[in-house]
């Protein structure tokens, strides 16, 4: 529980919003668990006939430890994306983002740092079917003291290929397939294959669901595959 602030802007071509929350957690049993998180963020948007930008920063700061022998420590957590969406038809939409997130955590525990990019296209063939196609790539790096373990920097590459058919004016349908790597550089690879069917429902024009039910594969170098 805790108050709560947000202010927002907006105009025929540009939105700006900050909001920000500051919450207390009680425990009835333990209340030697009790924290305080803070959260600040904001977010502006810049719009055109076919262009849009999208940037949005946020900040968050909480007490946390594992167990209870442990003694408090504060974790920060910075986060920025960058979004460019361009109308290239009316059929077709070009999606770029950027993403940053750092997180600062005190010793022994690692900070981490990931940059991320991703791209994604969706092309409307006819009123009925859409195809989304999407690509993305994020590196992580983690930083910690000379005396801990730091665990391996891993670079995470992902490909979605989707195709919806619009059973209804508010309900979609079809099959998707992704692929996702986890390379721990000198370690070990990791290849995650899925394939699935997907379904979206609008409830209002600011409202979906959606949902997915389907099969994974994983594949490491070690040959120790699984599936789920």
């Amino acid at each position: 529980a805790g108050p709560s602030l947000a202010l927002s802007c907006i105009a025929n071509h540009f939105q700006w919003d900050l909001s920000g929350h500051i919450a207390k957690e009680y425990h009835n049993r333990f209340k030697e668990d009790e924290t305080t998180t803070g959260r600040v963020e904001t977010h502006a948007m810049a719009r055109g006939q076919q262009h849009s930008l999208d940037l949005s920063y946020s900040y968050e700061e909480t007490m946390l430890r594992e167990s209870l022998e442990e003694t408090w420590g504060l974790h920060r957590y910075h986060t920025g994306m960058l979004t460019y969406t361009l109308n290239a038809t009316p059929s077709t939409i070009l999606s770029l983002g950027y993403t940053r997130t750092m997180e600062n955590a005190p010793s022994p525990d690692e900070d981490v740092v990931s940059d991320g990019g991703r791209a994604t296209v969706t092309y409307r063939m006819t009123p009925r079917n859409t195809l989304d196609l999407s690509a993305a790539y994020t590196a992580y790096r983690y930083d910690a003291s000379p005396e801990v373990e730091v665990t391996p920097d891993v670079n995470v590459s992902e490909a979605r290929l989707r195709w919806l058919y619009a059973i209804r004016q508010h309900l979609r349908i079809g099959p998707e397939f992704s692929y996702e790597q986890h390379d721990y550089k000198e370690l070990s690879t990791l290849d995650t294959y899925t394939g699935a069917l997907g379904l979206e429902y609008d409830f209002s024009p600011s409202t979906s669901m959606t949902g997915s039910i389907g099969r994974s594969w994983l594949r490491s170098e070690d040959d120790d595959n699984h599936e789920t």
